[in-house]
């Protein structure tokens, strides 16, 4: 589903707009920032070393202080009216989502898909799983193109539904349905799906889940075989931006043609109201890490 800016302002359409979220997991917003925003930004980016491994970041949040990093970035999107009402939007979901973190990003051209198929929040390779906190705590992202994407050109990719079977599979971790096994890759993610434990649980508990699980498995089995496909793919002029729930499958293109940049911020989902409770020393080591992390979970 596609929006314009201009729609967020219609409080009417902020229960569809928050329904679509949770049930397909994305949506595009057109124009989000305006062409002179996207040239500030840009040009800041641009005399940038940032990449993958040195993300410019923005702003941290936690609770009402908030740390601003980046102050001459911070500077250009202070005011930005959308990325308040994005805010307001998400505060009207049941545990309320607000903005903690915000960062950009470049990515160089490249050979290479800028993340493969992936889902976040994959509970990080802790085989001890928090039961209470860590499904709770996950972010809604908007991404916001500094520069322009094509099918073929660093454009972000997302199942529609993921979002729905990897909160299934995060319930059947917690429950004791099957033991952890590591799910961030959508290879993995489809193996545990296929699993006779998850296929009779979704039987006896989430019978409506059957036909999409069904749909996803025949996807993912030909993302699998050609993961560079971009059938998927979600191509975006400068300012326009895509709000997902991080739980879904998803993927950072090839930036075969230039470089793309990114303006990055993260919704936390009940922020303020479940704190991190690691029970591994792992988990404990995680608590010191940068919000996004783009490396992959241990195994």
């Amino acid at each position: 589903m596609i929006f314009s800016a201009a729609d967020l302002a219609n409080v009417e359409l902020w229960g569809e707009i928050t329904s679509l979220l949770k049930k397909r997991g994305f949506l595009v917003i057109k124009n989000f920032l305006s062409s002179e925003k996207v040239k500030e930004i840009k040009e800041v980016m641009q005399h940038s070393n940032s990449s993958h491994d040195f993300l410019e970041t923005i702003l941290l949040r936690n609770n009402d202080e908030k740390e601003i990093i980046h102050k001459n970035l911070f500077k250009i999107i202070e005011n930005e009216k959308n990325i308040k009402t994005i805010d307001e939007i998400l505060q009207t979901l049941k545990h309320g989502a607000h903005l903690t973190r915000i960062d950009s990003y470049k990515s160089k051209k490249s050979k290479k898909p800028i993340l493969e198929w992936h889902n976040d929040r994959a509970f990080s390779g802790d085989k001890i799983i928090h039961n209470r906190v860590q499904n709770k705590l996950f972010s809604y992202k908007l991404f916001i193109h500094i520069t322009e994407t094509q099918k073929n050109n660093g454009s972000f990719s997302y199942l529609p539904n993921s979002n729905r079977i990897s909160t299934l599979i995060r319930k059947a971790f917690r429950d004791g349905i099957i033991k952890y096994t590591p799910f961030w890759k959508l290879v993995d993610f489809s193996d545990v799906l296929k699993r006779k434990e998850i296929v009779d649980f979704v039987d006896s508990c989430f019978p409506e889940l059957k036909e999409e699980i069904k749909i996803f498995l025949r996807v993912s089995d030909n993302l699998i075989i050609n993961p560079n496909s971009n059938k998927y793919s979600i191509p975006c002029k400068q300012g326009d931006a895509i709000l997902f729930d991080e739980r879904g499958l998803h993927q950072g293109g090839i930036p075969s043609k230039s470089e793309r940049i990114i303006l990055r911020l993260f919704y936390l989902n009940g922020a303020g109201k479940y704190k991190p409770e690691p029970i591994t020393e792992y988990g404990r080591n995680q608590l010191n890490s940068p919000v996004g992390t783009f490396k992959s979970p241990i195994n």
